[in-house]
């Protein structure tokens, strides 16, 4: 998840959630997330937050670790 910050630069949230589906995402070329890297998710993506379905927008951070370099 993303939160406001400096200067309305949007940076990595203590916040998480857990998609419900495999998605296509783009890589952002930002810098600034540490040990994250910034995504763009298409608007239908669908998350779970706890035990509610949600959906998401705006930026997302992951783990670099996460990127499937396939």
């Amino acid at each position: 998840m993303s939160e406001r910050g400096h200067n309305g630069f949007f940076y990595p949230s203590k916040k998480s959630l857990e998609l419900v589906e495999d998605i296509d995402a783009k890589v952002l070329s930002w810098i600034g997330g540490g040990d994250k890297v910034a995504i763009t998710i298409p608007e239908t993506t669908k998350a779970r937050c706890w035990v509610n379905t949600v959906t998401v927008t705006g930026p997302v951070w992951i783990d670099r670790s996460d990127i499937d370099k396939s």
